[in-house]
């Protein structure tokens, strides 16, 4: 919960983007309780649990471990982690992809696919990628697809591509605010696809114009607050996209929706 500086309303708070480590939350080397602490610490209700990525040892685990460790650690903190989802290794195959798929979210309980091309050597829209997330679409859960402005595997037109192919899939940019030029793009891009939600995570500093820019050309309804945060190495020291949107003068209904509301609508929590 955090506290509006200026009128003293209250917000819940739900995170979209934070990442595990491998045999975080596991294992005793790992411990969850630095996450939670930190959580704590800035008023952070709730997050939604990414599986490790290729970058941080994910490499060596297959894509089914990492989403049995993932749904664990959800299993084990429901009030703090919303929900998890899962993650696809593209080079198995579409067959591969589709059962992994299939099991995470119907047997694991996972309400979401997440994919980090950079970290799996794949280009954005690769050919597997429109029937897995039809697929998605099919099981009712959103597709969350990493844009980091350094990667040219993770280009926005490549994104835009995958938007026109699946109308019906719903899809969360993560990282589409990492740079001003690119949150530019982002916000054209989400205007014209009804289908298309935003994170905060990564956004740049000076790209703060940016939450206000989108509301008035898109909506506030499909702005997610994200921080994409990983623990070990740790990503940040401070959650900036959380105060960006606390301070911004916007109607308390929008600031509840980008900062929880929107998130919990979105991947069907319970009791929302």
């Amino acid at each position: 919960m955090i506290t509006d500086p200026v009128t003293g309303d209250h917000y819940r708070v739900l995170d979209v983007h934070q990442h595990l480590n491998v045999g975080e939350g596991t294992t005793p080397a790992l411990p969850i309780e630095p996450r939670l602490q930190l959580l704590d610490r800035f008023g952070i209700d709730q997050a939604v649990l990414l599986p490790p990525s290729g970058a941080f040892g994910a490499e060596a685990v297959s894509a089914d471990d990492l989403n049995a460790m993932t749904a664990a650690v959800v299993a084990d903190h429901p009030g703090r982690f919303a929900c998890g989802v899962a993650h696809v290794d593209l080079a198995a195959g579409e067959r591969a992809g589709r059962q992994v798929i299939g099991r995470a979210v119907t047997e694991l309980g996972l309400r979401g696919v997440a994919w980090h091309h950079r970290f799996q050597g794949a280009y954005l829209d690769h050919p597997l990628m429109p029937a897995l997330l039809r697929q998605c679409a099919d099981l009712g859960v959103p597709a969350l697809i990493h844009v980091i402005s350094e990667s040219s595997l993770e280009a926005v037109w490549r994104l835009a591509r995958l938007l026109a192919q699946c109308p019906e899939t719903t899809v969360v940019a993560l990282d589409g605010f990492s740079s001003s030029d690119q949150a530019g793009e982002m916000i054209d891009l989400a205007d014209r696809y009804g289908n298309l939600y935003c994170d905060l995570g990564a956004m740049i500093s000076v790209s703060g114009w940016t939450i206000r820019r989108f509301i008035d050309t898109v909506s506030a309804d499909r702005l997610l607050f994200g921080t994409d945060l990983y623990m070990t190495p740790r990503t940040w020291h401070a959650p900036a996209p959380l105060y960006e949107v606390i301070h911004l003068d916007l109607p308390p209904a929008a600031k509840a929706g980008i900062l929880a509301g929107n998130a919990l609508r979105l991947f069907g929590i319970p009791g929302h």
